[in-house]
Parts: structure tokens; C-alpha cells; sequence
């Protein structure tokens, strides 16, 4: 039994749900911005909102709960990551303060979801990126240190 490969592929598996959840974040953060054009265009003006039908309401009221569900949810795997892919660490408490800020506010602004979707994107493409090239150069040197042998 290799504990190090049963490692490696277990921290593989949480980084991928942790792509899986980045990208589950960005269909929400489409979706909640779809839903808020169609109210802006229904109910023109800043009062628009109260105009709602139920079934308006409802369809907002889960668009922003799950826009926060992933919201949390990334920001927790970013928290557990980041010791060990430094580069996740980058802008860390930028993007806690926008989380915070998406959470904690009764309507959230799409601007605001929008930031967070970008800098979670962009720290995880950088982090992970820095970590693939890391590991190839590695594979690289191991293969051309066989071929020297």
C-alpha cells in the first residue's frame, strides 16, 4: 500500500470538487445575473423590485441563496487549500472581505458576486497552474534523469 499515491490522489479529488464548486459558482453567478435583468427590464427603476409577483420573489430568493451556498462553500475549500498551494493564498483577505460582504448583505449586488467569481477563478488557475508546472517539471527531471542513467 502506497500511503503517498493514496495522498496524492485523495488532495487530486478535493481539488477537483474544488473546480467542480468554482464552476457550480459561476453558473449560479450567470444565473443570478440573468434573473436580475429580466426583473430590471419587467419593473424598470430603482422601487422595480417591489413590484414582484411570488413567484418572482421566490425565483430571486433562490437565485441568491444558491449564488451564497457556493459562495460559502469555495471560500471554505480556498481556507483549507491555501497552506498547501501557497499561491491560493494570494488576495486571501480581499476575498474573505467580498465573501463577508456577499453573505452578510439582504440583496447582494451582481457586481459584487461578479468580483468574487473572478478572483476565485483567477487564484485558483494561478494556484493551480503554479502547482501542475511544479509537478511537470518534476516528471521532467525524474524522466531525464532516467534517460542519463
Amino acid at each position: 500500500m502506497n500511503v503517498l499515491a493514496d495522498n496524492e490522489k485523495a488532495a487530486a479529488g478535493y481539488v477537483l470538487v474544488f473546480f467542480n464548486e468554482i464552476e457550480q459558482l459561476t453558473h449560479e453567478s450567470a444565473a443570478f445575473q440573468n434573473v436580475l435583468k429580466v426583473l430590471a427590464m419587467k419593473y424598470p427603476g430603482e422601487q422595480g423590485y417591489k413590484k414582484m409577483d411570488d413567484m418572482e420573489r421566490k425565483q430571486l430568493q433562490e437565485s441568491i441563496n444558491l449564488t451564497r451556498y457556493y459562495c460559502a462553500r469555495t471560500f471554505i475549500k480556498l481556507t483549507a487549500l491555501k497552506n498547501k498551494i501557497p499561491e491560493l493564498g494570494q488576495n486571501y483577505k480581499e476575498i474573505k472581505e467580498t465573501k463577508e460582504k456577499i453573505l452578510s448583505d439582504d440583496m447582494p449586488t451582481y457586481p459584487d458576486v461578479e468580483k468574487y467569481v473572478i478572483q476565485i477563478n483567477t487564484l485558483f488557475v494561478a494556484g493551480i497552474m503554479s502547482e501542475l508546472l511544479t509537478k511537470a517539471q518534476d516528471i521532467y527531471k525524474q524522466y531525464a534523469g532516467g534517460q542519463n542513467g
